[in-house]
């Protein structure tokens, strides 16, 4: 969430977010095609593209190594339709101005892919007790 109140801020302050908005464009464009290393490689290339926007090296360095374990974790488990949903409504966030809104916006993008990758995670546990 502050890393989406940061880059909101400075998206608003004249930081360029086309980057973001080209990587929810290749995303899209690689679930439509069933593209899945290039919509998981987009997936992760968004998260560390907010976090540049961002511009803050403690709050990177802190992140980067939280994000790629999540994203290890996550693998192939992910809803990519879901997510990249939910990238679409950080993306208007950040680039709406709102700090309120931004930061509501990754504290939902958050929670709800603890949620779905908990989730994912456990079926896995189970299907692998159950063999």
């Amino acid at each position: 969430a502050l890393a989406a109140r940061l880059a909101c801020q400075n998206v608003a302050n004249g930081a360029d977010p086309t980057r973001l908005k080209r990587l929810l464009d290749e995303n899209k464009r690689a679930i439509l095609a069933r593209d899945n290393e290039t919509a998981f490689r987009t997936n992760a290339e968004f998260h560390e593209e907010v976090l540049a926007l961002a511009d803050n090296k403690m709050l990177t360095d802190i992140l980067n190594p939280i994000l790629m374990r999540m994203h290890r974790l996550s693998g192939d488990k992910l809803d990519l339709s879901t997510v990249h949903a939910e990238h679409v409504d950080l993306y208007e966030a950040l680039t709406s101005g709102d700090l309120k809104i931004a930061d509501m916006s990754a504290r939902n993008h958050t929670s709800s892919y603890k949620d779905r990758t908990r989730k994912k995670l456990s079926e896995s546990d189970e299907d692998a007790t159950a063999s």
